[in-house]
């Protein structure tokens, strides 16, 4: 899987289990005469497909109300009891997409770290993310 994908595996089918949203679609009559959707996430675009394909039909005459912000707490690892597989991809996210977060800031001027220096330092990372003792978790 690409690395992007993982993270949508992640948020919409383990830790949203497997919801595509969370708030009412009702209709509205003649004010807003479709569903007007805002994807504010950076990806591949995937979620915006799947939204689309959800309801193809209601994009003419459905809109959102009562917006609420969710904030799903995402564990590091399988530590979580309750969220063994959520904590297994999500640590397989940040793993696989921590040298690509890391090189550029550390080997730009105001660090200057030798380029590896910085993928050893991104493995020493992925290790301690491996490790079982460690409870870490962040929130979605």
């Amino acid at each position: 899987m690409e690395r992007l994908d993982i993270y949508n595996h992640i948020i919409y089918t383990v830790a949203r289990k497997g919801e595509l949203h969370k708030v009412p679609l009702i209709p509205t009559g003649e004010t807003l005469p479709r569903l007007r959707i805002l994807d504010v996430g950076c990806g591949t675009g995937i979620w915006a497909i799947e939204m689309a394909e959800y309801t193809p039909d209601l994009l003419k005459d459905m809109g959102f109300v009562d917006v609420e912000v969710e904030r799903i707490q995402l564990p590091i690892g399988e530590w979580s009891r309750d969220n063994v597989d959520l904590g297994r991809w999500y640590r397989l996210g940040i793993c696989e997409a921590l040298e690509a977060l890391s090189l550029a800031p550390f080997t730009r001027p105001q660090f200057s770290w030798p380029v590896n220096d910085a993928k050893r330092y991104v493995k020493e990372v992925q290790e301690i993310l491996r490790r079982a003792d460690i409870h870490a978790y962040n929130f979605l």
